[in-house]
């Protein structure tokens, strides 16, 4: 079944490129992109508290795959690269280059065993192309080194992604974030305790670098001494599982000695809950594209979906934001990204998560939560969506009771009408990453994966869930 590809841009003003279009944006011409996910640095800065979402988020490069472009990527599931040339996804002129996730005993993830660049060293030599990672540090430029791959010259990004460092910036270059502060030292703590925006809503604890729910923690209720370093701890302890699942160059302890408050040069944040401030409207984020030449170009406003413990689960295109609102939380967004190249050097993709609020009076306001210097987890179906022509989409996990060991079980599990589907009828649901792992021409089967919903409108998306629902699919764990 072959559909042809719809190239439009619904979401802004310019169609988002992984690759390619991130070295333009950096003034490189006539050279071609090599892509790859990769949210665990093995120099430990950067960790995920489970390596297998790492290993799992690389897949959602391949869908997104512009003409021209090479994706690193794990072994795919039997039948899914033909399925998604098939549906107008895969470019011809693209290439996957698929990578055997390694194994060592019971350990199957985590670096090296599922670092598709590791891997690679030693077996493979490209020809002098610009690799585009989603995190990259010193480390990284020693694989693509030894890969024969260029790199962008940018900071760090345990330095573009640094919490701190965001809310130490913002009096300077005059973007707005919600109350906190860093923590530190022990002393940090009492300041935290009985600071005034320390009220009933709680406050949000946040690991300064990396990516993933495990780094955030919810704190319900207001903060004493005693429920602050509850928090600390269980960030601690969330963060020990990925020094104890993965392979790093520190040890746990030396890394995050227990008495200590923060690792050395990574201050925790804590951040008071949006309510201090107003109350909440959205939850939210703005995808954008710097350009050493061009500046700023809005790719869209995104609602966030999340579980009540702050757990990212997906997110949506925002179609009835306020134009208050909008303008808001654009003009607190290319704020953000002037800090991030000036201080930074980082022209590409990137996106801000923000909070709108509303205050007694009506008026809104925005506040800057985060700024995710890489392609993010909506930055792949925003791809797709352009791809296909959709108006609208929603980004989602899915969580089934039937294991997918190839294409033909996915297309069984939520229909062949909407696996190839037309997003301006029926709708259609493509799959973006599976747990299911491919390994030595074997397939460990898993029942859970994400998915991009396409449809007309969020009215639309949301019948397709209702469809997917009645057929025991399931968007939470």
């Amino acid at each position: 079944m072959s559909h042809s590809t719809v190239e439009a841009a619904p979401f802004g003003d310019v169609p988002l490129s992984l690759g390619n279009g991130v070295l333009e944006a950096n003034e490189i011409h006539d050279a071609a992109a090599v892509v790859t996910g990769n949210y665990v640095n093995p120099d430990h800065a950067l960790p995920l508290p489970y390596p297998q979402g790492d290993w799992y988020l690389r897949q959602t490069m391949v869908p997104a795959l512009r003409s021209g472009e090479t994706v690193i990527a794990h072994t795919l599931i039997p039948g899914l690269a033909d399925y998604y040339r098939d549906v107008g996804l895969l470019p011809r002129d693209a290439t996957v280059i698929e990578v055997d996730p390694q194994k060592n005993g019971s350990n199957s993830f985590g670096f090296p065993y599922t670092d598709p660049l590791e891997v690679l060293r030693g077996s493979r030599q490209f020809d002098g192309q610009y690799l585009c990672p989603t995190f990259n540090g010193a480390f990284v430029e020693a694989q693509a080194k030894d890969l024969n791959l260029r790199t962008l010259d940018r900071a760090e990004s345990t330095l573009s992604n640094h919490k701190s460092r965001l809310r130490e910036a913002a009096d300077e270059y005059g973007f707005r974030v919600l109350p906190g502060m860093a923590l530190s030292h022990p002393k940090d703590m009492q300041v935290a305790v009985e600071a005034d925006w320390n009220t009933e809503h709680g406050a949000w604890l946040k690991f300064p670098t990396g990516s993933g729910g495990d780094l955030v923690i919810r704190i319900k209720e207001q903060v004493t001494p005693g429920v602050l370093e509850a928090a600390v701890a269980k960030l601690r302890r969330n963060i020990g599982k990925a020094f104890a699942e993965g392979t790093f160059e520190a040890a746990f302890d030396d890394f995050w000695p227990e008495s200590a408050v923060a690792p050395e040069g990574f201050p925790l944040v804590l951040e008071a809950d949006a309510h201090t401030v107003g109350d909440v409207v959205a939850n939210g984020s703005t995808q954008f594209l710097t350009s050493k030449r061009r500046g700023i170009s809005f790719a869209g406003n995104f609602v966030q979906l999340t579980t009540d413990a702050g757990e990212y689960l997906g997110n949506e295109p925002y179609t009835d934001m306020p134009a208050a609102a909008r303008a808001a939380a654009e003009a607190q967004t290319a704020l953000a990204a002037e800090y991030n190249a000036k201080e930074h050097r980082y022209y590409g993709i990137a996106g801000v998560d923000w909070f709108l609020t509303q205050d007694g009076d009506g008026r809104m306001q925005v506040s800057v939560g985060e700024l995710n210097s890489r392609p993010t987890a909506n930055t792949p179906p925003i791809i797709i969506s352009q791809k296909r022509g959709a108006q609208h989409f929603i980004n989602t996990n899915v969580y089934t009771d039937t294991p997918i060991g190839s294409i033909d079980d996915f297309v069984h599990t939520v229909g062949e009408d909407l696996a190839y589907g037309d997003p301006h009828k029926k709708g259609m649901v493509v799959p973006q990453a599976f747990r299911s792992i491919a390994r030595g021409g074997s397939v460990e089967a898993s029942p859970h994966f994400k998915v991009a919903v396409l449809g007309r409108d969020a009215a639309h998306c949301r019948a397709v869930l209702r469809t997917l629902g009645n057929m025991g699919v399931r968007f939470e764990p």
